[in-house]
């Protein structure tokens, strides 16, 4: 257990200034998994004013090769980012790729495609 927080000390994450930072999160005595979340600071999506976020929560076995432990931590980085960027990117100011949209709105509007041909 110790020899993954030290990998995740040794992990730095900054992009579009912003910094993301691993965190532990509680863990029973004895268990085969460590929890890990990141955390960071970004504007909120409606009001715009500064906030601090986490994503969701990964996993990694005690005992997972430093290689895996690092590509797990990556993929968490990944998917904050890419989050972000759906909630930045706006068409007429409206967030079209929402990633807090419902599934079953999204299921809706799944049976609309697009087939305007621009000429």
């Amino acid at each position: 257990m110790d020899e993954i927080k030290a990998i995740f000390d040794r992990i730095k994450m900054h992009v579009f200034g912003t910094t993301y930072t691993v965190r532990l999160a509680e863990v029973q005595e004895g268990s085969e998994h460590l929890l890990f979340f990141l955390i960071y600071e970004s504007p909120d999506s409606t009001t715009g004013l500064p906030c601090q976020w986490s994503s969701p929560y990964y996993y990694v076995r005690v005992g997972t090769e430093e290689d895996e432990v690092i590509k797990t931590v990556y993929q968490a980085f990944q998917t904050a980012v890419i989050h972000e960027a759906q909630e930045g990117f706006k068409v007429d100011g409206d967030m079209i790729f929402n990633p807090h949209a419902a599934v079953w709105a999204l299921k809706g509007a799944s049976k609309f495609e697009s087939k305007q041909i621009i000429k």
